[in-house]
């Protein structure tokens, strides 16, 4: 019945609580991988909306740097070459500016700021550019037509440190003139991009600008022993380089890492809970069905212990009141009225003690006391019925007893109830032992008889209010479920232990220890 019982809750509970919980995980669990990738985007967006905002900056300043260049030709003011050179000494990363005046575009007018280059040289390496990329040449006259000046950047291998900048301006009679800037890379990271990276990075972020071809950094934000970079995108007016970005502290992968193993150990955390609160309300709901249907087994056993007697009393009492018993019998008729009505103040009486001591209110009555005269006076009360149940009685009392501290009619009930329990669960081998001694601090009674016994798998139970052993032969004596938990709660007060040691078709013997100088007053 109780397999069956608990076998129902563990199916109910799985279906409603851990079934969901595992579902729940799985889901969790399959999401953290497409939930990896989508912070992973975030993460990488944010870098690429980082190192765009470095581009557009210096789009933004090359681009003003046309228009100013663009309003010197078309309203000059000196001198054309003499105001170029003045404006170029304003801006350091400016090593020199050139012009075509030709049509052909082959004898460009340079106005150089660093003297340490060859003018013939500069002139050799714009013309090269040009020849070679005529395309993209032509396409600025064509942006200039469709009122937007784009600038184009161009490298040359013979001048390694070196971008040239090239962009079409109209003159004050409205010709188009091809020119161009010829920038140094590294004045104008330094100068230009340095100051707009640090605002940028904030602290949370490393700026690398590095050549692509050989991996040699031009410039970083920041000095650290980490070279992993999480983005990397081309500089758009430094051709040569790229721009490359290192999250402080961690990377990426780390971070989303990171709050995987996070989100992981949460879902592991709260399938824990969802099992420990499953298996406290699977103890709390088989304690509480358990105790509901001892109740009604306590119901019934009382019911019918009750009845019996009263059953008894009413036939015998009848009886004699009808003159059908003859004067011989009339004696013996009285004695079982009298046994059955002491039978059932026992069972009134062991209700009433059982709901005072559950409550606490019970008032104890402590006074010194030898328990070998208590176990006198008990075997003296059952000695009628034991004699007349066959029932063999040793008894085996210390010599020397000292006096304890105890409730006298509480320890008699412990007693009582115990030698009642004897007599109920020995059908076969009548026979009780009851023994008292002295073990150091403590004074020590034990009750054994050599009746059916009590499974181990309910050996812990039968202390519990309520409980008797499920087993056919056991269920075939009546009884409340009271006995030995009114034993138990009286030891505990008495600061004492009771132990059971029961071998299932032997017999079992019940010890109980009492401190002889302690007591709960």
């Amino acid at each position: 019945m109780r397999m069956k019982l608990n076998k129902k809750i563990i199916i109910i509970l799985f279906l409603v609580i851990v079934l969901p919980a595992l579902f729940f995980s799985v889901y969790e669990i399959g999401s953290l991988s497409r939930n990896e990738e989508i912070i992973e985007e975030i993460y990488n967006n944010q870098l690429e909306g980082i190192l765009s905002s470095v581009n557009y900056y210096s789009e933004s300043i090359t681009s003003n740097w046309a228009i100013n260049l663009n309003s010197i030709f078309s309203n000059p003011q000196h001198n054309l070459d003499k105001d170029i050179r003045h404006y170029i000494h304003g801006n350091p990363s400016m090593k020199g500016f050139f012009y075509i005046s030709d049509t052909a575009n082959i004898n460009p007018e340079i106005v150089l700021q660093d003297f340490s280059l060859s003018f013939l040289n500069q002139r050799k390496i714009i013309s090269s550019i040009i020849k070679s990329n005529p395309k993209k040449i032509k396409r600025l006259y064509l942006y200039l037509r469709d009122r937007y000046r784009k600038v184009e950047p161009f490298t040359s291998l013979h001048s390694q440190n070196f971008t040239y900048l090239f962009f079409v301006v109209d003159n004050e009679n409205g010709r188009e003139i091809l020119c161009g800037l010829i920038i140094s890379d590294k004045d104008f990271v330094s100068q230009i991009l340095h100051p707009k990276i640090q605002t940028v990075v904030k602290d949370k972020f490393i700026i690398n600008i590095f050549n692509e071809r050989d991996r040699k950094f031009l410039y970083s934000s920041e000095l650290s022993n980490n070279h992993t970079l999480n983005q990397t995108k081309a500089l758009w007016f430094l051709p040569r380089f790229k721009l490359g970005i290192i999250t402080k502290g961690k990377t990426i992968q780390e971070l989303v890492r990171e709050r995987t193993y996070l989100n992981f150990a949460l879902i592991v955390f709260i399938d824990l809970l969802f099992l420990i609160g499953a298996w406290i309300l699977f103890k709390n709901l088989k304690t509480e069905i358990q105790l509901s249907q001892m109740r009604s087994d306590f119901i019934s056993n009382v019911s019918h212990e009750i009845r019996t007697p009263l059953a008894l009393i009413s036939i015998y009492n009848e009886t004699i009141l009808l003159g059908r018993v003859k004067p011989d019998k009339l004696k013996e008729y009285h004695e079982i009225i009298q046994q059955e009505t002491n039978r059932l103040t026992d069972i009134v009486n062991k209700i009433l003690n059982f709901s005072k001591i559950e409550e606490k209110k019970y008032q104890y009555n402590f006074n010194p006391q030898n328990l070998n005269v208590i176990v006198s006076n008990i075997l003296q009360r059952f000695d009628y019925h034991l004699k007349n149940k066959n029932f063999t009685v040793e008894t085996s009392l210390a010599s020397e007893m000292p006096e304890i501290l105890v409730d006298y009619d509480a320890i008699y009930e412990v007693l009582m109830n115990l030698i009642d329990n004897a007599i109920k669960y020995s059908p076969e081998e009548k026979y009780i032992m009851v023994e008292t001694s002295v073990d150091k601090d403590h004074a020590v009674l034990v009750v054994t008889d050599h009746g059916i016994g009590i499974p181990e798998s309910h050996q812990k139970y039968v202390f519990d209010r309520f409980f008797r052993v499920p087993d056919g032969e056991i269920q075939n004596v009546r009884g409340s479920g009271l006995g030995l938990a009114i034993v138990k709660q009286i030891i505990d007060e008495h600061h004492g232990s009771i132990v059971l040691n029961s071998i299932f078709g032997k017999g079992s013997a019940f010890k109980i220890m009492l401190p002889i100088n302690k007591t709960k007053h």
